[in-house]
């Protein structure tokens, strides 16, 4: 069951979060809000990791240790899905560079950089591949992809994204496929929601 107290937009970034999911909650009966976990447990991943955590993220993961099916495919990491990521992604790029090395003498070889670093926090998931995150350094949001190894920017800073999203929940931009279980913008919308922020992609 969610719960929430944040009815309406509030200045706290915090409260701005649990608007979305209080909406997304009242409109789709899909997602499954995980009760979150102690201060102590998210920061004990941050301290393994040698990261240092973005304070709002130490508060999502005490209110909600992940969210499946937030929107269709798309769902909210808990924090051991994203140790698992950090894991998993680590043993990639030893992998990309080890195949780097022992190809650099092929005639025509031109080695290239694996996309996601350790500064990347993978707050959300699209469809197993795509993740959304977070630059724990500068605060800029970025989509990475496994399967491409392609990551670009969405915007400055996730709470601008984050602002998006409300601005389109406060002017019905959301429209609810039931059949599907999903919400969708369209493209229209998207482009206007874009422009008036500034944010560089959609996803």
């Amino acid at each position: 069951m969610f719960q929430s107290e944040a009815k309406t937009l509030s200045k706290s970034l915090l409260e701005k979060i649990e608007f979305v999911f209080q909406y997304i909650y009242e409109v789709n009966e899909e997602p499954i809000f995980h009760p979150g976990i102690s201060e102590q447990k998210v920061l004990k991943l941050f301290q393994k990791l040698g990261l240092t955590p973005l304070r709002e993220i130490i508060q999502i993961y005490t209110i909600h240790n992940g969210v499946d099916l937030l929107n269709g495919f798309f769902s909210m990491n808990s924090i051991e899905r994203v140790a698992w990521i950090y894991e998993f992604y680590g043993d990639v790029r030893k992998d990309h560079e080890e195949i780097n090395r022992l190809r650099q003498e092929e005639p025509g070889f031109r080695g290239d950089e694996f996309m996601w670093s350790e500064n990347l926090f993978p707050l959300f998931d699209y469809n197993g591949d795509v993740k959304i995150c977070i630059d724990l350094d500068t605060s800029e949001l970025f989509s990475f992809e496994l399967e491409g190894n392609a990551r670009w920017k969405l915007a400055e800073h996730y709470e601008t994204y984050l602002d998006a999203i409300i601005y389109m929940i406060e002017n019905s931009y959301f429209h609810f496929y039931g059949t599907e279980g999903t919400l969708g913008v369209r493209e229209e919308f998207w482009k206007i929601t874009l422009n008036k922020f500034q944010i560089d992609s959609a996803w």
